[in-house]
């Protein structure tokens, strides 16, 4: 019967560990999203920027209007190319506001989980005085504890499986963001050397 307590509690410091482990990848999570915050206000000041460009370059049609014809076309297309990454910031906005109902549903998750600890804890009291409540008969004890193995596994699995699906999806999102980062860099490069 003690060895069988052991291995509970060892499982339980392993389950304990491991939400250790995942507060510590959480909190480098959240620190993934200020330095993602300042790559944003980095992003807004080149907008600034680009929008101080777009009034010198007003100031140039002035000054070229012999050029007008052909220079006209260019601005067809410099529209055009505008009107393509207005269309590209506001996806992703649509991508960060999905983003960010994912990082609810995680929190949501994880209060739920945090919910099934408790749940499990409650489990083990209950467990623990089933055990006192029954050294008098073996059959009924190697019973329960058949029983509680099989429970404990199954918690133990489920939880790590969640855990494995919440670790995939953020970094799932955190692929997409850069990509969508990466885009608009090479789209600033990009006006940049046409002006």
């Amino acid at each position: 019967m003690e060895h069988i307590l052991k291995q509970i509690l060892n499982k339980l410091d392993s389950l304990e560990m491991g939400q250790h482990s995942f507060d510590k990848k959480l909190d480098g999570f959240e620190q993934k999203l200020v330095d993602f915050g300042h790559r944003q206000d980095s992003f807004e000041e080149k907008l600034v920027d680009f929008g101080n460009r777009q009034d010198s370059f007003e100031e140039k049609l002035v000054d070229f209007g012999n050029r007008q014809d052909s220079f006209e076309e260019k601005l067809v297309d410099f529209g055009n190319r505008q009107d393509s990454f207005e269309e590209k910031l506001v996806d992703f906005g649509n991508r960060q506001d999905s983003f960010e109902e994912k990082l609810v549903d995680f929190g949501n998750r994880q209060d739920s989980f945090e919910e099934k600890l408790v749940d499990f804890g409650n489990r083990q009291d209950r467990f623990e005085d089933r055990m006192t409540s029954l050294e008098k008969g073996q059959d009924a004890i190697a019973l329960e504890q058949c029983e509680t193995r099989k429970e404990v596994g199954f918690y133990y699995a489920s939880m790590m499986k969640k855990f494995d699906e919440g670790k995939k999806e953020l970094s799932s999102e955190i692929k997409q963001v850069t990509a969508v980062q990466k885009e608009h860099q090479n789209v600033l490069e990009f006006l940049n050397e046409k002006q």
